[in-house]
């Protein structure tokens, strides 16, 4: 006697019977999944399966791994209750479209949802595998007829019938096929472009609730006209339009070069609202991923979605869209503006498409274009204004600032970007940055191996599971192109104009020192030398949790006073270990970026030797103070742009300086020697290690009037009171003939 029989017969014994129980076949709970399996322990693809699964707030969720021989013994160990179930295959299982759903609702005495239709995992749910066939769930209930149930799980409250539930045809060769999170509008082709795409949207793209996803295009297909994509939007049928959100996943063919949203906003007459990348789930919860041209995934990006509104329909004339939804860049800053945030008493950070944009309070002219440039696939942009006068400077010191801090933060190699000079992006609508793809939109890499999916399935589930399924199981080339492996790039706008250096100078300056055999440096012998040469300044060092860290720093802190015109010149005594072991304490030490000062005296040789293409290499360390010397001292002003020097409180706690560590190199930027009872100044940049290279030169008109502007600033400040006698006051890469004897600061 067949299952189906023994139901029907059951059925008049009321909806509350228990069916027998079925022998070899349990129901085992995994969180708030249960899975039906053989008796014995759960299985393995199965356990993992159901742990990637979100939870359905209206039913039981069933997981079914049985051989077929065994699905007409289900009824035997499912729940009797008035809560519908359903069931759901795990990935390469039995089809269980083909079970009596309504014999099987009969005698539960309550809904069952059956699969009609092959499914796959997708992200926290299953999708159906063939869109051609339009899988779909089917509701069964008893003594009612059967009833569609929707095609997604988790099922969101848009998953009703229309556009969303069936594969339409748009054109010529062209398709709208349903994804789990929504819709994908493509062209025909190859279908191994097409299984890789699908792929990635499917397992990467969470659904939810308050928006369809609408994505467009793919790698590797012909550009999809735009015209299809609004005569789509004139048809849809379903759920409110606002809840659209565009994704442009591949190439799309709009007039004159125009943003696909911008396009299908001035062709539907409608407000569109456009993704920036590609809106994913990760263990940190919802994020955007830039996009590179094979639709893999580049880093976080800060600025979500974007509403684009037909142009000429606003008032104030703006081209540029809208910023709706976004995260927080940094943390702890105060929120000024829908995206933008106070950085200090007169800088904001706006988050904008392409990264991050440093500027003052008022909106400079070329806003909107900032605001339009394509993200980079390799890493976030921070822009930073380059005519700003007197606050130019200020700005580029905010952009390294918060560049640094997202480098730190990511390990992605930030670019700082001035937004002068910045060249409009060519006219393409693809979503990789400009210059990155070929107009033609034809596949310029081979197309994807083949897959087979049930090879793969079990891994797949395991990496929903660790990752929250962000990552793409079979996609190789992510890695390389992800947040820890992203490669360093130079700032493009330097490299017309780029020139080779002339080799250091300092070898010429500085005699070669060498050093005796027995003076190979040595940590503990070097802080023994220090503490027994200067034990005054160590009288607390016993309190101290860690004495060498403390020795360390105190060597550091004792470089702002008179020894530090000393240090590094002799190889084997106490004032070499001070200069060693201070470069170890200020490794911790927070960086100063901005203007230092010194008063120094070169003599007739060093200035016959500085020219303004040179750079300067200090073999030792080097310290600079933060406010002028008194009137008067030396004959020549210096002051060097800091960006990696390091805060360092003075040793007789009045104030702090700035020490620059071993091997730092200068640009010299300016040179004018004293004449006619004037006096002379020296102008250098430190140079960044990505610089030694290829030097930035977009950078040195702009530090340059910073530090002009800062000596003029301190020429009108007179000293205050007097400071301790013996300051560094210093050329760097330079011998210790320039030092000036009472050389002062603050």
């Amino acid at each position: 006697m067949s299952i189906w029989k023994r139901l029907r017969a059951r059925a008049g014994a009321g909806p509350s019977t228990k069916p027998e129980a079925a022998a070899g076949i349990e129901r085992t709970p995994a969180g708030y999944v249960e899975v039906v399996h053989l008796a014995g322990a759960v299985p393995h693809r199965a356990r993992l399966f159901a742990s990637s699964l979100a939870p359905d707030p209206h039913h039981r969720l069933l997981v079914v791994d049985l051989p077929e021989s065994e699905l007409e013994e289900l009824a035997g160990v499912l729940p009797v209750g008035t809560r519908g179930v359903r069931l759901v295959p795990v990935p390469s299982g039995q089809d269980l479209s083909w079970v009596d759903g309504q014999s099987l609702a009969e005698t539960l005495g309550s809904a069952v949802l059956l699969p009609h239709g092959t499914v796959r995992p997708s992200h926290a749910g299953v999708s159906f595998d063939d869109p051609v066939t339009d899988g779909r769930w089917v509701r069964y209930r008893p003594g009612a007829e059967a009833t569609w149930a929707g095609r997604r799980l988790p099922q969101p409250s848009w998953d009703v019938p229309g556009s969303l539930a069936e594969t339409q045809v748009l054109g010529k060769d062209v398709v709208a096929e349903p994804l789990p999170s929504g819709v994908w509008l493509r062209a025909a082709g190859d279908d191994r472009w097409i299984r890789a795409a699908r792929s990635r949207l499917t397992r990467w793209v969470p659904c939810r609730s308050d928006e369809i996803l609408v994505a467009l295009g793919a790698e590797g297909l012909a550009p999809l006209p735009i015209d299809v994509v609004s005569r789509w939007w004139e048809s849809f049928v379903g759920p409110r339009r606002e809840l659209l959100r565009f994704v442009q996943f591949g190439p799309v063919r709009t007039d004159a070069g125009k943003p696909m949203g911008q396009a299908l906003s001035d062709s539907t007459g409608a407000e569109i609202v456009v993704y920036c990348g590609l809106p994913v789930q990760s263990v940190n919860g919802p994020e955007v991923v830039a996009l590179w041209p094979d639709g893999s995934h580049g880093w976080s990006m800060f600025a979500h979605t974007v509403a684009y509104r037909p142009q000429g329909t606003d008032e104030t004339g703006r081209v540029a869209p809208v910023l709706r939804t976004y995260r927080k860049p940094i943390p702890r800053l105060p929120k000024v503006a829908a995206g933008v945030y106070r950085y200090d008493s007169d800088t904001v950070v706006e988050v904008v498409p392409a990264g991050l944009w440093i500027r003052g309070e008022e909106e400079p002219v070329h806003s909107d274009f900032v605001r339009t440039l394509p993200p980079d696939p390799r890493a976030p942009t921070v822009f930073h204004n380059a005519s700003d006068g007197e606050m130019t400077a200020h700005h580029w010191q905010g952009a390294e600032d918060v560049a640094e801090r997202l480098r730190q933060a990511t390990g992605v190699a930030v670019r700082v970007v001035p937004t002068d000079g910045i060249e409009p992006a060519p006219p393409t609508s693809w979503v990789a940055h400009p210059g990155e793809r070929k107009a033609s939109g034809e596949p310029t890499a081979a197309a994807p191996v083949a897959e087979e999916q049930g090879e793969t399935e079990e891994s797949l589930v395991l990496l929903m599971q660790l990752v929250g399924g962000n990552q793409d199981a079979d996609s190789e080339d992510t890695g390389s192109r992800g947040l820890g492996m992203a490669v360093l790039e130079t700032d493009p706008s330097a490299e017309s104009d780029e020139t080779e250096d002339p080799e250091p100078i300092y070898d010429a300056l500085v005699p070669e020192q060498v050093a005796p055999v027995d003076s190979v440096p040595d940590p503990v012998r070097d802080r023994a030398l220090i503490r027994e040469a200067w034990p005054e300044h160590f009288a607390d060092a016993v309190e101290a949790e860690d004495q060498d860290a403390f020795t360390d720093l105190m060597a550091a802190r004792l470089l702002l006073g008179p020894l530090g015109r000393e240090a590094g010149m002799d190889a084997a005594g106490p004032l070499a270990a001070l200069g060693r072991r201070a470069a170890e304490g200020i490794v911790d030490l927070p960086r100063h970026r901005g203007a230092t000062v010194a008063a120094v005296a070169p003599d007739v040789a060093q200035w016959a030797s500085l020219d303004e293409r040179a750079v300067l290499v200090e073999p030792g360390v080097c310290a600079m103070s933060l406010a002028p010397p008194p009137l008067g001292a030396g004959t020549t002003d210096l002051l060097v742009w800091s960006m990696s020097g390091r805060l360092v409180e003075r040793p007789d706690g009045n104030g702090k300086g700035v020490v620059f560590p071993p091997g730092t190199s200068f640009a010299v930027l300016d040179v004018v020697e004293p004449a006619d009872g004037l006096r002379g100044r020296v102008l250098l940049r430190e140079l960044s290690d990505r610089e030694l290279e290829k030097r930035a030169r977009s950078l040195d008109d702009l530090i340059l009037s910073s530090l002009r502007q800062s000596a003029e600033r301190w020429r009108r400040t007179e000293a205050g009171e007097p400071t301790p006698d013996g300051e560094v006051g210093r050329l760097p890469g330079m011998s210790a003939g320039s030092v000036l004897e009472g050389s002062l600061s603050r």
